[in-house]
């Protein structure tokens, strides 16, 4: 067995980086925390009707009796006759008086049904923001359990992987042992490659603050290399010819062939059927571009390498050398149709990747999709082979960290979607099932082997790269 080399300088700077992300994390759950607080939603509602003097109306709107009875002399007479001019005037008198009361009681009794009509508003419009309030508690609630929740998997992770070391057969030994021995192996491995990333990112901190101090604008003290950021850091190296011309021969070597790049990017293309101005941040060699053009699609690429930035144009693409960003912040509102990333999130701390967020749904247009691509580094053999191997990458990014954080962006239909399976053959191998006839012994230790052979490919081999998507609504 292969000897542990974690030193304790090892565990130190894990978890210096373990207590960054905590604190990070606490600032976004307390920004959210601000957000979701509101004063309590309470409508105030209009006076009912006025039916202080409804009643009074209703009981004396007649004002004529029934006709006098005609009697005999010239005072009957002269009473018949007088009744006869006026009678028609108090008539038309009291039937208007009965309809303008008739229309006072409707009027009332539509206004007390519209008033409470508005009270049954008001009552389900409380209910509402009663709702949402608690919506917002639930999902506050959610967030600061997140942490726990992921360290119980990882807990429960490691209990699989000791349990696994633990449940061992004196005929299976061997093969157990092999592959702890190979587990071992590539985490030196990659702690070693992340000494020489951190070796590499403190030289280029250090070139760049050697040029800030070579020429100081007036009035303005030198920078230290402390306060340069690694992404400036990174834009700085690639400004170099040579660093930029290496890096492109980097991603010539290990990315893939422009033909492999296009094969796996033809599965995005239908994504932005129907769109235009679609916007491909960090095109590297345009392989999307072409592809896109290739479908009527009019698509513009922005590439922080000047290297792959004269291959695209050589190409006749229309691809702008700058910071991705910093493009988005120049553009206005809705002006894109679509927007790709391909391994771009890794190289961006996150407060930059929730900024790129969004940017992105700014200009996006109702309808528009993002999709962002990157490793899949819940895939061990992806983070240990191709993560940990790029110089420029910053922190690697779980494919449900990435879905979550493009919903709180304000888009709908998020779905994960993984690419580039690692190859069957080049998995852990299981044990033949022709050992079962063997007893019942070894058939129940063949059975736990290949258990535990299967666990270790869902977290080793699997899914080399994933992609979030997500549509504006």
């Amino acid at each position: 067995m292969a000897k542990i080399t974690v030193t304790e300088e090892d565990l130190a700077r894990l978890d210096q980086q373990r207590l960054e992300a905590d604190r990070a994390y606490n600032e976004a759950l307390t920004s959210v925390d601000r957000a979701a607080s509101r004063p309590p939603f309470d409508p105030a509602l209009p006076p009912g009707p006025d039916a202080t003097r409804l009643a009074e109306l209703n009981s004396g709107w007649e004002i004529i009796g029934p006709s006098p009875v005609a009697t005999g002399g010239w005072r009957g007479r002269i009473a018949s006759g007088i009744w006869r001019v006026i009678a028609p005037l108090f008539q038309r008198q009291q039937a208007f008086n009965a309809a303008l009361v008739d229309h006072l009681n409707r009027l009332h009794a539509v206004a007390s049904q519209g008033r409470d009509a508005m009270a049954a508003l008001a009552d389900g419009l409380r209910d509402e923001a009663a709702a949402l309030a608690r919506f917002e508690s639930n999902l506050v609630q959610y967030l600061q359990r997140i942490t726990a929740f992921v360290d119980t998997k990882d807990r429960h992770e490691v209990a699989q992987l000791r349990r696994l070391i633990e449940t061992r057969s004196a005929g299976l030994a061997a093969g157990l042992d092999a592959v702890g021995d190979e587990l071992l192996k590539r985490t030196e491995a990659a702690l070693a490659r992340q000494r020489r990333l951190e070796a590499r990112v403190d030289a280029m901190r250090g070139r760049a603050a050697e040029s800030v101090r070579d020429a100081p604008p007036p009035g303005v003290a030198p920078v230290a290399p402390a306060a340069v950021s690694l992404e400036t850091a990174q834009r700085d190296a690639l400004a170099e010819p040579q660093s930029a011309t290496a890096y492109a021969g980097f991603e010539d070597c290990y990315r893939g062939s422009q033909e492999e790049i296009e094969a796996r990017h033809a599965d995005y293309v239908p994504l932005f059927a129907g769109a235009q101005d679609v916007l491909d941040i960090g095109c590297g060699r345009g392989e999307l571009l072409r592809l896109l053009g290739e479908r009527g699609i009019r698509a513009r690429g922005v590439e922080l390498n000047p290297e792959m930035v004269r291959r695209c144009r050589e190409l006749g693409l229309d691809v702008v050398e700058g910071d991705g960003i910093a493009h988005l912040e120049a553009l206005a509102d809705q002006s894109l149709g679509g927007l790709f990333a391909g391994q771009v999130v890794e190289h961006l701390p996150p407060d930059r990747l929730l900024h790129l967020l969004n940017l992105a749904h700014r200009c996006l247009r109702p309808g528009g999709r993002v999709v962002l691509e990157t490793i899949n580094v819940a895939c061990w053999a992806a983070f240990f082979s191709s993560y940990v191997r790029d110089l420029t990458h910053v922190r690697p990014v779980h494919p449900e960290t990435l879905s979550y954080l493009v919903s709180a962006a304000g888009f709908t239909n998020v779905e994960i979607r993984y690419s580039s399976p690692y190859p069957p053959e080049a998995r852990l191998q299981r044990l033949p099932r022709t050992l079962l006839s063997e007893g019942e012994v070894v058939a129940e230790v063949v059975e736990q082997f290949n258990r535990n052979v299967d666990t270790l490919n869902r977290l080793l081999f699997s899914w080399l790269d994933y992609a979030v998507i997500g549509e504006k609504a």
